[in-house]
């Protein structure tokens, strides 16, 4: 009876521990996801500033080519 006892009390802190372990396990890996998923927006937004700039540059250019064109003409 009493061997039977302390296998239940090992038993019962082995499953104990690996259930806190699990729960220690998922919290890493949510927070690795949220990292992740941090970075990949981080990533995204970076890059749509990046095109936006771009535009810019090409709108802002191509009327300063085109109105020089005009000026150019009515000059003449």
């Amino acid at each position: 009876v009493i061997a039977i006892l302390v296998l239940g009390i090992a038993g019962t802190r082995a499953l104990s521990n690996a259930i806190k372990r699990k729960r220690e396990v998922e919290e890493q890996y949510q927070k690795e996801k949220e990292e992740m998923r941090r970075k990949i927006i981080e990533y995204v937004m970076d890059a749509q500033e990046q095109e936006r700039k771009r535009i810019s540059r090409e709108l802002h250019d191509g009327i300063g080519q085109n109105l020089s064109v005009i000026k150019m003409n009515l000059e003449i």
